[in-house]
């Protein structure tokens, strides 16, 4: 057996994991990866050699008159081939068009960070951030209740937060059934929060029936068995916590209004991404009309949950894919993970340059 093909595997997968820890430009990573690729062909065809052994294509010699590789080594090695080039298309697509995500990303994040900051503040107090045991109990939380209805609609796209631009150029740059699936992801998201909103905040809509002894469906991913962070409950909310969810709203705010905020992400991404190919970010009227057409529709469909929460909720039909997600932290991963699947090879098919 030769040494060499083996260590020329080594060499190359060490050179392309180099590149990768050392590389400050996207497409440049993305090639260092089809390099480490590449030491798994090397690798296979060593496993797979013997010598004075030709091709396994039996179309000019007579079958067992000469050695021949290992046809098996020699498929896996062909399939490595598609799927590597496969994933490198698709990881440059990203690339390209992640500049025009990476707005949208950001202001998501400081979105949900808030929601997240005023979920912690109902937690420490009232001790649990059930949606059907808090019907109404927190009136008191103004603040906290307009920061997390403005959450709730910058989820949904409303201009000019930074979800809203983000995704408004996202729509554009992807168009067709994209677009549609855009506004309706964002429309649900944004309502599912108004909902809790509604009901937690100002009460409204039908007090949950309590049932002694029978747990519910939704019980199951209520949040009611969450701890709280503090030893004992909060008579008083902090003004620290108030202003950390107010920040980060601005922040997402100022990521869709502040002049020139937009370019200089996109500016920066591109830079990082694709050797400084810049492309615009900038509002249009086309972007505003799909954003206020998603929040409309998450203020409809919130609307309707609270008006009349089992015509959306339809629990019966709804019941499989409750069981598809449980709300435990590994369900959140693996959904997670093939949503980013889904949706990257959707962006690859049908995404088109500005």
């Amino acid at each position: 057996m030769h040494v060499l093909p083996y260590l020329i595997a080594a060499y190359v997968f060490v050179i392309g994991c180099y590149g990768l820890a050392t590389s400050r430009n996207l497409i440049h990573a993305v090639g260092c990866l089809a390099v480490c690729q590449c030491a798994t062909y090397i690798l296979l065809l060593a496993v797979g050699y013997r010598d004075g052994a030709t091709a396994p294509v039996f179309s000019d010699i007579q079958p067992g008159s000469r050695p021949v590789v290992d046809p098996v080594v020699q498929a896996l090695t062909l399939t490595d081939i598609v799927v590597g080039a496969t994933v490198t298309a698709l990881l440059l697509a990203l690339v390209v068009q992640i500049s025009k995500r990476a707005l949208y990303v950001l202001g998501h994040a400081g979105v949900k960070a808030a929601l997240f900051a005023c979920a912690g503040i109902l937690l420490d107090r009232y001790g649990t951030v059930d949606e059907f045991h808090l019907h109404g109990r927190a009136r008191r939380l103004r603040g906290v209740g307009v920061m997390f209805a403005l959450g709730a609609l910058a989820l949904a796209g409303l201009p000019p937060f930074g979800t809203g631009l983000g995704k408004a150029v996202s729509e554009e740059a992807v168009g067709g059934p994209l677009t549609v699936l855009h506004v309706a992801v964002s429309a649900v998201t944004g309502a599912a929060v108004l909902r809790v909103t509604a009901r937690v905040f100002y009460g409204l809509g039908p007090r949950p029936e309590e049932r002694e002894g029978e747990e519910r469906d939704e019980d199951k991913t209520s949040g009611s068995d969450e701890e709280p962070e503090t030893r004992r409950r909060l008579t008083r909310v902090p003004d620290t916590m108030r202003a950390v969810a107010a920040l980060l709203l601005a922040g997402a705010l100022a990521a869709g209004a502040a002049p020139g905020f937009a370019g200089v992400v996109a500016r920066s991404v591109d830079e990082a991404g694709s050797w400084g190919v810049f492309s615009s970010v900038h509002w249009t009227a086309a972007g505003v009309l799909l954003d206020l057409l998603s929040t409309a529709l998450a203020v409809g469909l919130a609307a309707l949950a609270v008006v009349r929460p089992r015509r959306p909720a339809a629990p019966d039909r709804a019941l499989p894919l409750r069981r598809l997600q449980s709300g435990h932290v590994g369900d959140y991963v693996a959904w997670t993970l093939l949503g980013m699947t889904l949706l990257g090879t959707l962006v690859a098919v049908g995404g088109q340059a500005p």
